[in-house]
C-alpha cells in the first residue's frame, strides 16, 4: 500500500490564559510567532502561534453562558483536535469510510479541503486532516 505524505499541520488547544501559553511555546520554539488572531462565535479569543509549517492554534474556554464558544465547546484546557497535512484527503476519507469512520468534509477554505473524524476512544478528541490545493495544482 502506498504511504500518503502526512506530517502535523497544527495542534487545537484550549487553553486557560493565552499571553502564558504563548510564554511558554515561545521557549520551546524560538522561531514561533503569532500568525494571526480573532474571536470566534460568541467572542471566544483564539491565536494562531507557529512558523511557516505548523502551529498551534490556541483557544480561550467556552464559559458555559452565551458569550463564548471554543470549536468543540471545551469548557477546561484541553487538546481539541490535531491537524495533519495529507496529499490525498479523497483517498485517506475512503480507506477511513471503508473502516467504520464517519468523516465530515469541509472545504469552505479557498486553499485547502478538511475532512474530520471523532476519535473512537477519546472523547472530544478530532483527528482533522487538511489537503492543500496545491497537491492538486489548484494553486
Amino acid at each position: 500500500m502506498k504511504t500518503d505524505l502526512i506530517r502535523i499541520e497544527h495542534v487545537n488547544l484550549t487553553v486557560p490564559n493565552l499571553i502564558e501559553a504563548i510564554a511558554f511555546l515561545s521557549v520551546v520554539f524560538p522561531d514561533f510567532r503569532e500568525r494571526c488572531r480573532g474571536t470566534s462565535q460568541g467572542d471566544c479569543e483564539w491565536l494562531h502561534f507557529g512558523n511557516d509549517y505548523s502551529y498551534f492554534a490556541l483557544e480561550m474556554p467556552f464559559d458555559g453562558g452565551s458569550n463564548g464558544s471554543s470549536s468543540k465547546g471545551r469548557s477546561e484546557a484541553g487538546v481539541n483536535h490535531i491537524g495533519f497535512e495529507v496529499a490525498d484527503l479523497g483517498a485517506l476519507a475512503d480507506r477511513l469510510r471503508n473502516a467504520g469512520h464517519e468523516v465530515r468534509m469541509n472545504d469552505d477554505r479557498p486553499y485547502r479541503m478538511r475532512g474530520y473524524v471523532e476519535d473512537p476512544q477519546v472523547d472530544g478528541l478530532q483527528w482533522e486532516f487538511v489537503e492543500p490545493y496545491h497537491f492538486r495544482g489548484h494553486i
